[in-house]
């Protein structure tokens, strides 16, 4: 049997984030990363891929079923800063078929990133869409 998968603290403050908020998507949303296994972490050289597998027994979303989410309740985009990284670390949490699917971490730049981070600043900003 495999190791049980465990969010970073990293990880965790960006869910936290993410998923605050009042509104019912947010509720639900939360509920399955509360209650989800953490399937696999993959990184790439310049972010990571962290796959969950949320149980059945939990609600899935209605309506809006495939989403991509990287602001918090305010519209505010997350952005760590770390050492060794200029333009810092964007995040977006996928969400297939209802259900929390996987949160990609990535560098703007495409700067490499470290193998761990421990010291990070996370900010809340107002990234232009174009």
């Amino acid at each position: 049997m495999s190791e049980k998968i465990r969010p970073t603290e990293l990880e965790t403050r960006v869910m936290d984030i993410i998923l605050k908020g009042d509104d019912p998507v947010r509720k639900i949303l939360r509920a399955q990363w509360k209650n989800c296994e953490i399937r696999d972490r993959e990184y790439s050289g310049t972010g990571f891929f962290l796959d969950f597998d949320v149980s059945d027994d939990f609600p899935k979303l209605k309506e809006n079923k495939n989403l991509e989410i990287s602001t918090d309740e305010n519209g505010l985009d997350i952005v760590v800063n770390i050492h060794g990284v200029e333009h810092g670390i964007g995040f977006v949490l996928f969400v297939r078929d209802g259900m929390i699917h996987w949160l990609e971490g990535f560098t703007f730049a495409g700067e490499n990133l470290p193998d761990t981070i421990s010291d990070f600043q996370l900010e809340r900003v107002r990234i232009p869409r174009v």
